[in-house]
């Protein structure tokens, strides 16, 4: 079963995008960074982030895995 992680893009004052993701579909999103936001990761299921997120910075890109299986 895929797990789907919400990823809301938010300004200081409401979500200004949201994006859902498959993680375990080895799916690739990118995404533009933007000045004055902060990024919100939601595990659809249990309403809380995701248990394990590997992150690894590439150049100027930051490159996000959920749980474990490839990537970074």
């Amino acid at each position: 079963m895929s797990k789907t992680i919400i990823l809301k893009i938010n300004n200081g004052k409401s979500t200004i995008k949201e994006f859902f993701i498959q993680a375990n579909k080895g799916q690739t999103l990118v995404i533009k960074a933007q000045a004055k936001v902060n990024y919100q990761f939601i595990d659809e299921n249990t309403g809380f982030g995701p248990e394990i997120i590997t992150t690894k910075r590439v150049g100027d890109d930051l490159v996000v895995v959920f749980e474990r299986g490839g990537g970074c």
